[in-house]
């Protein structure tokens, strides 16, 4: 509606006359000016406006686009945490309560510190605060996380209706309009649905609160006469604090200071603007336009600095993958592709029919040439753009214009928000990304609101067509958001939609086969992460994570150096490799690798696992329980690190307390096999045999491998159980008929059962195998001396010894040693038994039974001293030894006789 001139009314109230209708009455939401008596200045009374209009129809207005925001996004409180929901808010010690408040400033996103070199360098400490409060008050119940979502999109169209009817002056119908598309479009999902999405939806509340701040700090914007100042210092103070506020929810909301600056340049003092450019220089009354520009501006530089000081002197760490064209060498092939994703932005608002979680790597292909028909359509939108942006700048020019000029406020609403997201200014971590479009979608919503408003105004006799055709999109808009929130259900329904919108998308095969080898599916995982290096043969982390699910040790090995040559940072790969390596015998390199893991990142709870379960095969056991212990500080939610700490726990004897550490495995993950048989195990050795035998069977139900059916056996025979543990051996030896430690079990039951010679004939198979097996040698000598077959016996010994230097355990060495003396004693060769007992003692001082026997060899030598020497060793560590005591009287008695013979 166009006015001409101005009428006064009773009370001191401004009519506005149209050019056709005459003067108009005080109709509902026609435009009004009241005179402001309570502030002058230099004698002159300023004008204040406001829209008239019934309350109870404004309210039920906001209700209806509240309704509307909320009811399209029900269906997404059942979903789970998916995606980078699962690091940002399950993983981070800082939504967790794990670390102190104050740390959430000095932190990523993802909960690291800011300074650390693997930082991701997102910093919003206050979406994480709100993460933190989410969990203080109802834990990790995914429902609340989305229920806080859901409300702040209802807020944010709220807001946004309110700014569109009362700061840009839209006739209320057509704020209803833009703020019901704003409500349903489908762009939002990934903001509403994806929990982490929090940060822009957030950013986008302080957005609006800081530009309505801005706003009605003003005194008179869009007056006939005078230029606006600033009549409330509170509110112009309080839109700096949330435009800073927007800032740490999430970058780009920053762009509210110049969102700001902008719709007072170009809107509210564009009358002094015009006559500064006629009179060719600044007029005093731009004075106080220039006042609030430097207050902005200054404040805005303080923010950036900030900004950039949190960043440490380091920029986030991307990848190539992460995004293409940033890392092209050509400069053309990054201008052509940076140009055609603004127009593939502009249709996704426009067409959002193919919407996608991650639209990295090979989703949007490098345009490369100028004969790419793609640069058509960048040709087309940026041609549509300079002819909005010449239609907005004759608006300008039209001095008697006093309303804001819609077409100029949604250019500014879309473009300037989107800045941060367009690699203008620094690389940015993705190539598309429907969650930045939150914001930008304010200006698309509003100029789509506005054209449908002018075409029912245009187009009256078709109104009813027009109105039928705008309820059909929104209709299809409000079906498309519902599917796309069901998308976002969980992990598996979020990845299969990935492959099957953008199937050439490396990204997604990768992430789909990440959630097959958590699901067991190892098959399935292995053709999807082939799928993801055939699509991107540089991506590490496929390379990396395809060899962990490899049964080919030498594929494996392969995949793990590829990852380290395409990025010889990654950690998952030095673990892996170094694992790897280390099975196969390389201790040495197989340590390094992980212990470089750990220095590239000492808080790697892999690594320090890894090198935990490293330290304890190699015999380091106070060492491992170290790391053991250091990972479980750094992951205390982690089942494994749990479980290791309890294996630790029993390596040291401490079965009481491993069981504890079992317990809270279990009791985080029940479907642990590890966590079960440790748990059992230590119930077992504790006596609690009711309990332990439930866990075993559990252990078996779960997971009927060799692993499991091996400790259930294991505890029947050490229940003496034997004849059920010989049972599930011989199902075992059908499983894994050359599994040596299975047989080696077997053996024993049935030596157990006086099966000797079947025991010796499984041992033998063992050796045929194994010859160096350091336990089948020994338990086959065992079972020769028991037929009185010592000699035999003392050769297989030998054989064993031969071969334990090449291991660290040393008390195997003294172990076999005193075997070997008991035989040699038993064949009356005194002199060897002699020599077997002292090499024991000198490689395990506490081996006290050493003593006795070198005791009782002096005592039939007749060398007293000696003997009474050894006894009273052996007594010192056993005073309770009876036997030992009446050797001891018998030297006494000896000696008594010598001296009276003497």
């Amino acid at each position: 509606m166009s006015y001409h001139t101005l009428q006064h009314m009773p009370n001191g109230i401004i009519c506005a006359k149209h050019r056709s209708s005459g003067v108009k009455t005080l109709e509902k939401n026609t435009i009004i000016f009241t005179f402001n008596n309570n502030y002058q200045e230099h004698g002159k009374q300023k004008l204040r406006f406001y829209q008239r209009g019934s309350s109870r129809n404004l309210l039920s207005f906001y209700i209806l686009t509240a309704f509307v925001a909320g009811g399209c996004y029900l269906n997404s409180l059942n979903g789970d945490f998916v995606h980078d929901d699962i690091f940002a808010i399950k993983n981070n010690k800082d939504v967790l309560g794990k670390t102190p408040v104050s740390s959430l400033f000095f932190n990523d996103f993802w909960g690291k510190p800011m300074s650390d070199n693997t930082s991701h360098k997102s910093y919003r400490p206050l979406t994480v605060l709100t993460f933190r409060w989410n969990h203080y008050f109802f834990g990790l119940n995914p429902l609340s996380f989305h229920v806080v979502n859901v409300i702040l999109h209802v807020v944010t169209t709220c807001l946004f209706t309110y700014t569109c009817h009362q700061v840009f002056l839209l006739p209320l119908s057509c704020a209803i309009l833009s703020a019901l598309v704003f409500a349903v479009h489908p762009i939002h999902t990934e903001a509403i649905s994806g929990i982490v999405g929090r940060a822009d939806v957030l950013a986008a509340v302080m957005f609006l609160a800081s530009f309505l701040c801005y706003s009605r700090s003003l005194d008179a914007p869009f007056s006939l006469h005078d230029i606006p100042v600033v009549s409330s210092m509170f509110l112009f103070v309080c839109s700096i604090l949330f435009g800073g506020m927007a800032m740490l929810c999430k970058e780009h909301g920053i762009t509210v200071l110049g969102f700001c600056v902008a719709f007072d340049v170009l809107v509210c003092s564009r009358k002094c603007i015009l006559r500064s450019i006629e009179a060719k220089v600044i007029t005093a009354d731009c004075f106080p336009l220039l006042k609030r520009i430097f207050v902005i501006g200054c404040a805005f530089l303080l923010m950036l600095s900030l900004r950039l000081w949190m960043l440490n002197g380091d920029l986030p760490p991307f990848l190539k993958q992460d995004n293409p064209a940033s890392f092209s060498d050509s400069l053309l092939t990054r201008c052509l592709t940076y140009s055609y994703l603004w127009s593939f932005n502009a249709w996704m608002l426009l067409m959002p029919s193919s919407l996608c979680y991650d639209w990295q790597t090979g989703s949007v292909a490098l345009v490369q040439s100028l004969g790419d028909p793609r640069n058509i359509c960048t040709v087309f939108f940026f041609v549509v753009l300079f002819l909005l942006v010449q239609k907005s700048c004759n608006h300008f020019k039209e001095r008697y214009k006093n309303k804001p000029d819609p077409i100029v406020i949604s250019l500014l609403l879309t473009v300037l928000p989107f800045l941060p997201a367009a690699n203008i200014f620094l690389r940015v971590g993705f190539v598309v990304a429907e969650r930045v479009l939150y914001i930008p979608s304010l200006g698309f919503c509003l100029a789509v609101g506005v054209g449908v408003h002018n075409l029912l105004r245009r187009w009256s006799q078709q109104r009813i067509l027009i109105k039928a055709s705008f309820v059909g999109l929104l209709a299809i808009m409000t079906w498309k958001t519902l599917r796309q929130n069901e998308v976002w259900r969980n992990r598996e329904t979020l990845f299969r939609s990935g492959i099957h919108v953008l199937p050439h998308n490396s990204k997604v095969h990768y992430n789909y086969a990440n959630l097959q080898k958590d699901l067991g599916n190892n098959n399935e995982a292995v053709y999807h992460y082939s799928q993801a290096i055939y699509l991107d043969p540089e991506h590490a982390s496929a390379h990396n994570n395809l060899g962990t699910v490899l049964q080919n040790s030498t594929k494996a090995e392969f995949h793990f150096r590829e990852a380290l040559r395409i990025n010889p940072q990654h950690r998952g790969a030095h673990v892996n490799l170094g694992s790897l390596l280390f099975k196969k015998g390389n201790h040495e390199l197989g340590m390094k690798l992980v212990q470089r893991a750990l220095f590239l990142d000492p808080k790697n709870y892999e690594a320090l696992t890894m090198y935990g379960a490293m330290l304890m095969e190699t015999g380091r056991v106070t060492e491992a329980g170290e790391f053991y212990h250091a990972a479980l500080k750094e992951k205390p939610d982690l089942p494994l690190a749990y479980s290791n700490y309890g294996i630790y726990l029993q390596k040291r004897g401490n079965h009481e307390e491993s069981v504890s550490y079992f317990r809270q495995a279990y009791f985080l993950d029940s479907g642990s096999t590890q966590a079960v048989v440790g748990l059992a195990y230590g119930l077992m050795q504790l006596g609690k045999l009711q309990e332990a035998e439930q866990l075993f069977t559990q252990a078996v139900y779960q997971n009927r491998n060799k692993e499991t059916l091996d400790q259930l056996a294991m505890f029947y025979y050490r229940s003496h159980r034997l004849s059920e543990a010989l049972d599930v051996y011989k199902e075992l030896i059908q499983l894994s008929p050359n599994s040596t430690e299975i047989l080696i079990h077997y053996a024993l039951t049935l030596g157990s059962l006086n099966k000797i010679s079947q025991a010796q004939t499984v041992f033998q198979h063992v050796l045929s195998i194994d010859p160096g097996h350091i336990d089948a040698l020994r338990h086959l000598a065992s079972s020769l001396g028991v037929q009185g077959r010592h000699s035999e016996a003392v050769n297989y010994l030998q054989m064993a010894i031969s071969k334990v230097p090449h291991s660290p355990d040393q008390k195997i060495l003294a172990d076999l040693y005193f075997e070997q003396g008991n035989h040699y004693s038993d064949l009356g060769q005194l002199n060897e038994a002699f020599r077997c007992y002292n090499m024991t003692l000198h490689i395990d001082p506490t081996k006290y039974k050493a003593h006795a026997n070198l005791g009782a060899i002096y005592h039939i030598q007749g060398d007293l001293q000696k003997a009474k020497h050894h006894y009273q060793a052996l007594l010192s560590h056993d005073p309770d030894n009876e036997i030992v005591k009446e050797n001891i009287q018998k030297l006494d008695r000896l000696e008594q006789r010598k001296k009276l013979q003497n």
